[in-house]
C-alpha cells in the first residue's frame, strides 16, 4: 500500500497494478498484486474511481503512510537537517533584530523548498504570512475552482484560529489530514509552534492537497524545529 500512495504522490493519476509491477520487482503477478489491491478497497485504504481505472488511496491510507514516515525520521536523526548554513544564518539574524522578520522569511522559504502552500504566524500580535499560493495552484487538484474556493476559506480560518492552532499543537509537530477541528477539507496541514524571541510564540506549517510530499515537507519541518531549538 505504501508503494501505492507514493506513486499517486508522483504522479496524481490512479495507480494500476500494471504501473506497481512495472516500478517494483515484487516477484508477483498481475492478478495477485489486483486481488491485493481489492483487499486494500475492502479494508477502506484505496477506492477505485471508475470500474477501470487504477486505484486512488484513502485519507486512512494516508495516515498509515504518514505514521511510517514519520516513524522512520525518529529512528534516522540525519534525516532532519536540511537546511542550508546560509539560510540559517540569515533565520539567526532575523530572529535577533525582529520575530515579524523571521517568521515571514521562513514562511518565504518553507514555500521555495516544497513548492507548497507555507505559512507562520505570530500569535500575541496575531500576524500572519502565507506564501507559494501561485506553487499549490499549480496542482491538478486546483484545476477545480472549487477547491480553490474552500482553499482561501480554510487560509482564512487557519488566520482566525492561531491562539487555538497553538494550544492544539503545542510543542509537537502534527499533520492533519483532510480534517481540523472537526471539519472535513480536501486539504493536509503539517503544522508546528516555537517560541521565537522574549516568549514570541509562532506557528508555522505547510498546507496542500492531500496528495502532498509527507516525507520531504516533514523533514524540513523537523530541520526547522531543531533551528529554534538550537536558538532557545
Amino acid at each position: 500500500m505504501l508503494d501505492v500512495v507514493e506513486e499517486y504522490i508522483h504522479t496524481a493519476e490512479p495507480v494500476s497494478s500494471r504501473q506497481l509491477l512495472k516500478n517494483h520487482e515484487y516477484g508477483l503477478s498481475s492478478a495477485t498484486i489486483r486481488n491485493l489491491m481489492a483487499k486494500l478497497d475492502d479494508a477502506g485504504f484505496l477506492y477505485q474511481p471508475h470500474t477501470s481505472a487504477g486505484r486512488i488511496p484513502t485519507q486512512k491510507a494516508y495516515r498509515f503512510f504518514v505514521d511510517k514516515v514519520e516513524l522512520g525520521l525518529r529512528e534516522d536523526p540525519r534525516k532532519k537537517d536540511n537546511i542550508s548554513l546560509k539560510f540559517k544564518k540569515e533565520l539567526k539574524e532575523a530572529m535577533k533584530e525582529s520575530p515579524d522578520i523571521a517568521a515571514h522569511m521562513l514562511s518565504r522559504h518553507i514555500a521555495q523548498l516544497t513548492n507548497a502552500m507555507a505559512f507562520a504566524g505570530l500569535v500575541s500580535p496575531n500576524h500572519f504570512y502565507k506564501e507559494g499560493l501561485g506553487y499549490l495552484l499549480n496542482e491538478p487538484e486546483f484545476m477545480d475552482m472549487d477547491n480553490v474556493r474552500s482553499l482561501i476559506e480554510y487560509t482564512d480560518f487557519l488566520e482566525t484560529r492561531l491562539d487555538k492552532l497553538c494550544q492544539t499543537v503545542q510543542n509537537d509537530t502534527r499533520v492533519y489530514i483532510g480534517e481540523f477541528e472537526q471539519q472535513t477539507t480536501p486539504f493536509s496541514l503539517l503544522v508546528f509552534t516555537s517560541n521565537i524571541r522574549q516568549q514570541e510564540r509562532g506557528v508555522f506549517g505547510i498546507i496542500g492537497p492531500m496528495r502532498m510530499r509527507y516525507t520531504e515537507n516533514l523533514q524540513l519541518l523537523n530541520s526547522v524545529r531543531e533551528l529554534f531549538k538550537n536558538h532557545d
